[in-house]
């Protein structure tokens, strides 16, 4: 995907990402659900959606889960 700042593509990180692009539009974060024991399940991990757009009519929306970016899908909404 095309920033202002250049290049990114999966396997970036979120960081990368944020200097790159800067804040998305929209952003959501599904953090994993913490056991009883106060513990996190075992291969527990957290999952970003964060939404660039539109541009040209598209929306860029992008995955990562632990802060590593894993897929960029476009879309026209």
């Amino acid at each position: 995907m095309r920033c202002n700042e250049g290049i990114i593509a999966t396997g970036a990180s979120s960081y990368e990402v944020l200097t790159k692009c800067g804040e998305p539009s929209d952003k959501e974060v599904v953090n994993p659900t913490v056991q009883p024991d106060g513990n996190l399940p075992r291969g527990a991990v957290t999952v970003e959606t964060w939404v660039y757009g539109p541009n040209n009519g598209a929306h860029n929306f992008l995955r990562f889960i632990d802060g590593k970016l894993v897929k960029i899908e476009t879309r026209r909404l």
